[in-house]
């Protein structure tokens, strides 16, 4: 169980240490460097316009690695997958800019697509130099991604497969093609999945990635302020991922779930009253809590319910590629914010309105999901 974990934790780490320096070094990197155009704001859209691209690369991945996890088994797939995404963050630290090689800048960048550990390393570099930030200093967070992955695929290649999936190579049950059978019997589960989660995936991107973006842009904020906020809301969420998992087992994944939207849809216009005071302690605070109970819950309660609504069979697809279709209409998010706010003159409104559609998209699937806290993961 301790090699389980283990593995968990670093993969998961991995994952949104990746999605976190990616974020941060679009919001104030790639716009400059990448897409030099005379209008910041159509620069600042393309630049979230690769951040889309990756998020909408995400299925495709997910239903070839689910085939192959239900097929073959877990433990390959997993180790894979995290030798790829480390990889393809540390490439990017590798990539010439716009001023080196022209279009062909941006091109590459979409090519390649631990919270704690991403923010605090661009919190640490925050420090630095505007000057010194754009030419060298915002490669380090993508370079140092490869002893993740170093530490990841030892965790990963010493895990034993899984019992589940060894009971069902004995009795020679394997789905043959996991995808088709999702889609002809478990299609309630698999839509129900992608609901579950643009909420969640929306608030994390409003409020850990275009925040910077708003902040420092905007509203002319030094960016160790946000940076700073976001820093602390993953030190946060580090005590309280637990926290709402235990709650979770004891009260039910629908009940977190409402809680977490119902906070969604009331926090989405002011959030962005809050961050208009231009009060750093304000901004911290938003951002804290806007992390916390708008991504946090459904993240930590989320992991657990995916894979608990399909049969054992064809769970790696469903869980997966249900996760990342749901995670890709998130994905979408500072895309449709910039472009919102830049057709309604810097209007925040939109991005409001965006927010409790999604959350309500969220409750509407949560309300339609089975009650699974409690339940033996065997079947």
């Amino acid at each position: 169980m301790t090699k389980v974990v283990a593995a968990g934790v670093i993969g998961t780490a991995v994952e949104w240490y990746d999605f976190l320096i990616y974020g941060t070094a679009t919001a104030l990197v790639f716009s400059k460097l990448f897409f030099p155009l005379s209008d910041p704001a159509l620069s600042t859209i393309a630049a979230f316009g690769t951040y889309a691209v990756g998020f909408m690369a995400r299925p495709f991945g997910a239903a070839v690695f689910g085939h192959f996890g239900d097929r073959v088994g877990r433990k390959a797939m997993l180790a894979m997958t995290i030798v790829i995404m480390g990889l393809g963050t540390f490439l990017i630290g590798l990539l010439p800019t716009y001023d080196q090689i022209g279009i062909a800048a941006p091109i590459l960048l979409v090519l390649p697509i631990g919270n704690l550990a991403a923010i605090g390393m661009f919190a640490a570099l925050s420090q630095v130099p505007e000057s010194d930030f754009l030419a060298w200093a915002w490669r380090i967070p993508f370079l140092i991604s490869i002893g993740l992955v170093a530490v990841g695929l030892y965790i990963r290649l010493h895990l034993e497969e899984t019992p589940v999936f060894r009971e069902i190579e004995a009795r020679k049950e394997v789905a043959q093609v996991p995808l088709v059978e999702i889609l002809a019997r478990h299609r309630r589960p698999f839509f129900t999945a992608i609901g579950l989660k643009p909420s969640e995936v929306t608030y994390a991107i409003v409020a850990g990635v275009f925040a910077i973006s708003y902040v420092t842009g905007n509203l002319a904020m030094p960016r160790s302020v946000i940076i700073n906020a976001i820093f602390l809301a993953a030190v946060v969420a580090l005590v309280m991922i637990p926290v709402f998992g235990w709650l979770s087992d004891r009260i039910g994944r629908k009940r977190m779930f409402y809680a977490s939207c119902a906070f969604a849809m009331a926090f989405a216009f002011p959030m962005f009253w809050l961050l208009d005071t231009k009060d750093p302690l304000a901004i911290t605070l938003t951002i804290v809590t806007a992390i916390t109970f708008g991504q946090m819950i459904g993240f930590a309660v989320g992991a657990p319910w995916y894979s608990e609504l399909f049969a054992a069979r064809v769970r790696y697809s469903g869980a997966s590629l249900g996760f990342q279709i749901g995670a890709a209409i998130g994905g979408l998010t500072p895309f449709a914010a910039t472009t919102l706010m830049t057709w309604t003159g810097g209007a925040t409104w939109p991005i409001s309105v965006y927010l409790i559609v999604l959350a309500a998209i969220t409750l509407s699937a949560a309300w339609l999901a089975p009650e699974t806290a409690g339940g033996e993961l065997t079947s």
